[in-house]
């Protein structure tokens, strides 16, 4: 489990982006250098009674100025619409230097 969530935590952390109006992506290095806050997803009950697992990119829209995730979207979905949302919500709650 932590595995998976380790993993899908990296996958999508390579797709965030910037604020401004031609977002350049960030590494996947650069990007934990900036979070300072980063909570893993949580694994559902659900999707891992039925082991559900997969990997999937999100996108991420950070505010410049304050730091806080202001957008996010899957860019390429993990294959379960339960671990999409596990993975969103969390990468809402994530916070990086301004």
């Amino acid at each position: 489990m932590n595995r998976y969530l380790f993993t899908l935590a990296s996958v999508l952390a390579v797709g965030i982006v910037s604020a401004q109006t031609t977002p350049p992506l960030v590494s996947m290095d650069r990007a934990k250098a900036l979070a300072l806050y980063a909570p893993r997803p949580e694994y559902p009950v659900e999707a891992r009674s039925r082991h559900m697992t997969g990997h999937g990119i999100a996108l991420l829209q950070i505010n410049q100025k304050t730091g806080e995730v202001i957008a996010a979207q899957m860019e390429k979905s993990t294959g379960h619409a339960m671990l999409d949302h596990a993975a969103l919500a969390a990468f809402s709650r994530w916070r990086f230097k301004p």
